[in-house]
């Protein structure tokens, strides 16, 4: 049986103990006991069950699933540690136990928490965290996420994070943490590292982790939430690994820290392969490489024959790519990426565009040209596009704004009136006699929009 004894008169508890004495605990302890020690804490091989001021009760998972019952007690004036593992005095796991009410509250802490079982954690939480996580954790991880989206107070948000993988099955807490995400992302608060502790936790617990990871990576780059060191490795086997990498995580997310990167790589599709080559830093003949692998298998991808052109690839594929199928955007795409001479070929392929898309190309190249093009295109494509380049196109632009401001206003969507007041102040940087005019036009044509006289009045 493992056994610690120390003399420490005068504390008021365990903690104070480790607090003011951890020089003496740790004299107690062999080098290799410590190390050993450490590793189980880092591990959660060791895990606390019950902290009490005067008493804290763990457990540890030994060899062949053996478990030992450690607890340690100050009476006032010894430290006590007990353990029922076989291992000479004072133990591995009794070292742990001590090392971890001396990290007590720290990520690796919270970390280990959520292995425990359900049942484990009401009376373990109440004495491990601060005030107003433990308020959190009372009044449920909704109410604290929803008082946060309202108030913008993120501390208990981020105390709570850990433990939501526990609280939750892994679907809700997935959804939980993804939402969580957004509302950082519109209060403009960064990502806590809590949620590197949290996302961890979803995949320890899931199933099937690669469709997790998947949704995680979604979830991360849609909301531009930046956790540097993520990395989930460690939870995969080998083969959850290869797919994960087949199936689009960046290659970052699932290496094992240390590994170098292999030389051949399998792809499931087009886009397995662009995520990867945008997420793993290569030298530009590399990545030219691969991504011309790739094309040749999946063929013309426009994105990947994107990234294979800023690499360094071929111009001509540029133009096999638009001889398909011609779009505005992808003409816009290539201008900076191929020769000039190359792009004048490209620019014959304007005669196949659509009249909406070669709006969209005028919008880009030439936005002052776009009134020109009223009655060739349909309003619906050019009138925004003319709104939006409003400022660029100048007077020209003023019959256009004022025929959507007079089709909004004539209609009885309410929730559109505002939009007519936009469109006006619009006017009124452009022309304010213009802008004088259409208003004095609207009240005139329509006095009895009750709702939209308010919102002219405003």
């Amino acid at each position: 049986m493992g056994f610690l004894h120390l003399n420490v008169p005068g504390r008021k508890g365990l903690k104070e103990v480790i607090e003011k004495d951890w020089d003496r605990i740790e004299a107690e302890f062999s080098a290799p006991v410590k190390r050993r020690g450490e590793e189980y804490f880092s591990s959660g091989k060791v895990v606390p069950t019950d902290v009490m001021p005067h008493t804290a009760h763990f457990r540890s998972s030994g060899q062949l699933a053996d478990s030992y019952s450690i607890t340690l007690s100050y009476d006032g004036d010894t430290l006590l540690g007990m353990c029922t593992c076989r291992s000479d005095p004072p133990c591995k796991h009794i070292y742990a136990s001590l090392f971890i009410l001396k990290r007590k509250g720290g990520p690796e802490v919270r970390e280990i928490v959520m292995r425990l079982h359900r049942e484990e954690m009401a009376e373990l939480l109440m004495d491990y965290l601060p005030e107003n996580v433990k308020k959190a954790l009372m009044e449920g991880p909704e109410m604290t996420l929803l008082r946060f989206e309202k108030y913008g107070d993120p501390s208990p948000l981020t105390g709570l994070l850990p433990f939501v993988p526990v609280i939750y099955d892994t679907f809700r807490a997935e959804g939980f943490v993804e939402r969580a995400i957004n509302a950082f992302k519109k209060k403009g608060t960064p990502c806590p590292h809590t949620l590197r502790v949290a996302l961890r936790g979803i995949v320890r617990r899931a199933e099937d982790k690669v469709w997790y990871l998947r949704y995680i990576h979604e979830a991360l780059t849609s909301n531009e939430c930046e956790l540097p060191g993520l990395n989930f490795g460690d939870l995969l086997t080998e083969e959850e690994r290869v797919r994960a990498v087949d199936e689009g995580v960046p290659y970052d997310l699932v290496r094992v820290e240390g590994e170098v990167v292999p030389e051949r790589l399998s792809f499931s599709s087009a886009d397995a392969c662009l995520d990867y080559l945008l997420n793993t830093l290569l030298p530009r003949k590399k990545a030219r490489e691969i991504a011309r692998k790739c094309m040749d298998r999946f063929g013309l991808h426009p994105p990947l024959v994107l990234y294979y052109l800023q690499v360094g690839g071929e111009p001509d594929v540029a133009l096999k790519l638009l001889s398909r199928r011609p779009t505005a955007s992808m003409l816009l795409a290539l201008k900076d990426l191929v020769p000039e001479e190359t792009f004048s070929d490209l620019e014959r392929l304007l005669k196949s565009l659509s009249p909406e898309e070669y709006a969209h190309y005028v919008a880009e190249v030439s936005p002052e040209e776009l009134p020109k093009l009223k009655g060739m295109v349909d309003r619906e494509v050019l009138t925004p596009l003319v709104i939006r380049n409003a400022r660029q196109i100048g007077e020209a632009a003023l019959p256009i704004i004022r025929e959507e401001a007079v089709r909004i206003a004539s209609g009885r969507r309410w929730s559109l009136y505002p939009k007519v007041a936009e469109l006006l102040k619009l006017m009124r940087e452009i022309s304010p006699k213009e802008y004088e005019r259409t208003l004095k036009y609207l009240k005139e044509t329509f006095p009895n929009r009750r709702r939209l006289m308010e919102v002219l009045e405003e």
